[in-house]
């Protein structure tokens, strides 16, 4: 529960509040422990003065890329990274490549029936991913050293940074509890 709640935290931060708390380190969260009976656990953000407000171009870019994810769709993501100053200069015969690491990384919001290439034994029959198991980091990790290997690439803004750290923090916090979540449930309200 308490790692479905750190994603869902970044989820309604991209698609719903339109700022972002961004700096996601384990100083800046409190864990609530509840009673466990009628009071649930709950995650406390600390440190407001990390808030980032988001112009609505960005985050379309951003829910795009999410929804992409979502359907596991490469065609899908390639189209996401249109419209953006970053992924404009981009050449278009680069974007496939890039396409496959954001496939990667937004693998726990498929599913096993669009997505063949989700490691066995990670997503059980509830849809819930096992973010330890995933070993996620280190395939992203993999996968973009080979993908994004390119005269073209370059750092993108800060902006498109701060939303990268805020997953890549939830993905930490996740794999460190051992957290097994369904994330597409709760994207797939914003689908």
């Amino acid at each position: 529960a308490l790692g479905e709640a750190s994603l869902e935290i970044a989820v309604r931060e991209i698609f719903e509040w339109g700022e972002m708390q961004t700096d996601p380190n384990f100083g800046n969260y409190l864990v609530r422990l509840g009673n466990g009976a009628d009071v649930p656990d709950k995650i406390v953000l600390l440190d407001f003065g990390a808030i980032r407000q988001f112009d609505e171009h960005l985050l379309g870019v951003a829910r795009n890329l999410i929804t992409a994810g979502y359907h596991h769709s490469s065609e899908q993501m390639v189209k996401a990274m249109t419209g953006y100053e970053f992924f404009d200069g981009i050449p278009q015969s680069i974007k496939p490549d890039m396409a496959k690491v954001f496939l990667l990384a937004t693998e726990a919001f498929s599913s096993t029936e669009n997505n063949p290439n989700i490691p066995a034994g990670v997503m059980d029959e509830q849809q819930r991913y096992d973010w330890k198991k995933s070993q996620l980091h280190s395939r992203v990790m993999q996968q973009a050293s080979k993908s994004m290997a390119s005269r073209y690439f370059s750092v993108p803004p800060k902006e498109f940074m701060f939303i990268s750290r805020k997953f890549i923090g939830a993905y930490t916090f996740m794999t460190v509890i051992e957290a097994k979540t369904n994330v597409r449930r709760m994207i797939q309200k914003y689908q």
